[in-house]
């Protein structure tokens, strides 16, 4: 099964869908006419606001937003182009979006990661958003699949036991998972949260990566993968430098 985050074919094995609570909401928009270095990808992330954007084509810009929900009615950005701009306005480059056209459709979404209390059973297995989708805030849900698709693969082309080979899957995917879902959280936290204490932690952060540039090994999670990783109390330490000398 591959139908996406709420996925009904977890139902088919007897499965429950799963949700972090939600930290921000994220949208998008596609536009022309935006000036910007179209050979880079500009990543603006601030307390309670959060922005990316890079070119899609020679001439379409796609744009988005992290913010959290009060402040996507505050500003009315989930319903005007107008409002959306003007929010972006804040954090892009002064003119960027002057002369920018609406050329696709505009939406936010919750952040939470959302996942399947199972994945395999009943002769199905599910794979991408179906067994368990990422914060779209950090794009990984392509890589998600990609990695799923062969991860299963191989176990069902290494041996004639197809039973072992899908049980195996699950496991495997519980742990690369729970390290994507772990980086989701602390980055948000780390990027968006407001306030004195997120202010300090942004500091220590900071610190930390001067000493260890790989912050354990989750800063390069987008370079080299979650393999190694493990999410647990003493690596959340390390990338906050709580344990930072």
């Amino acid at each position: 099964g591959a139908d996406g985050k709420m996925s009904l074919a977890r139902r088919w094995i007897g499965a429950e869908t799963i949700s972090d609570p939600e930290h921000h909401r994220f949208g998008g928009v596609l536009l022309e006419r935006v000036e910007a270095d179209r050979s880079a990808v500009h990543n603006a992330p601030a307390p309670g606001t959060g922005g990316i954007w890079f070119a899609q084509s020679a001439t379409v810009t796609r744009l988005y937003l992290s913010l959290p929900a009060e402040r996507v009615r505050a500003t009315g950005a989930g319903r005007s182009l107008a409002a959306f701009l003007a929010v972006a306005a804040g954090i892009m480059p002064e003119g960027a979006l002057a002369n920018a056209r609406r050329v696709g459709p505009m939406g936010f979404f919750p952040n939470s990661d959302v996942w399947s209390s199972r994945i395999a059973g009943e002769r199905v297995v599910l794979i991408g958003d179906a067994a368990g989708a990422a914060d779209p805030s950090l794009g990984h849900g392509t890589s998600l699949l990609f990695r799923d698709v062969r991860e299963l693969n191989e176990l069902l082309l290494a041996g004639p036991n197809w039973d072992t080979a899908i049980a195996e899957f699950a496991r495997r995917r519980r742990e690369y998972f729970a390290v994507i879902r772990a980086k989701d959280q602390w980055y948000a936290s780390l990027t968006l949260d407001e306030g004195i204490e997120a202010d300090r932690r942004r500091e220590r952060h900071a610190l930390a990566k001067e000493q260890d540039p790989t912050l354990g090994g989750f800063a390069l999670l987008e370079e080299r993968g979650p393999d190694g990783l493990v999410p647990d109390e003493a690596a959340r330490r390390v990338y906050f430098g709580e344990c930072a000398s």
